[in-house]
């Protein structure tokens, strides 16, 4: 198990209960700092919002995904940098391709 998967596991064992609860994984370059500022500007997140902080939305694997919704989360979303401002090149490009991927395969 990656240590992205771990984490949300953890998350989603340790969540109280929530009406609905979304694992967010989130850059380390925008996301995340962009919560981090939220959450300093005193506008947390909602507690049913659980962050998954990755270097880039390019290392979320589509297993990270489909974990996440199996262990229990309502919905997952993956936040990044703007498509052709990655800090990594082209990571947040592989992440669309991923999310892609992963919708059409729970769509069939």
């Amino acid at each position: 198990m990656t240590t992205a998967t771990s984490v949300a596991a953890k998350h989603m064992a340790t969540a109280a209960k929530a009406d609905r609860t979304i694992v967010a994984f989130c850059c380390r370059e925008c996301a995340y700092a962009a919560a981090d500022a939220s959450a300093n500007a005193r506008t947390p997140l909602p507690p049913s919002v659980r962050l998954v902080l990755l270097p880039c939305t390019g290392r979320v694997s589509p297993l990270h995904l489909v974990t996440a919704l199996a262990e229990g989360a309502d919905g997952v979303m993956v936040a990044g940098c703007l498509l052709g401002q990655c800090h990594y090149r082209e990571g947040n490009f592989n992440a669309v391709d991923r999310v892609a991927f992963v919708q059409r395969l729970l769509e069939s």
